[in-house]
């Protein structure tokens, strides 16, 4: 398991959650893919767990309502 807090990780793993931050243009890179998350996150830390099948990112920011 790879922890990094940086908008690229230098290698991609076939398994595991790792913290990055997404560039200003929404844009998160993992190993030599670049993924779209939202402009709007430009900035945040969101958490990125993959698997062999995918990838699925979440937002590590808690909000009270």
């Amino acid at each position: 398991m790879i922890e990094k807090t940086s908008g690229t990780v230098s290698h991609a793993t076939d398994t595991g959650k790792q913290n990055l931050c997404v560039y200003s243009s929404g844009v998160v890179k993992i190993g030599r893919t670049l993924f779209f998350v939202t402009q709007r996150m430009g900035g945040r830390i969101v958490m990125a767990t993959s698997d062999r099948d995918g990838v699925v990112f979440a937002n590590t920011e808690l909000t009270a309502e």
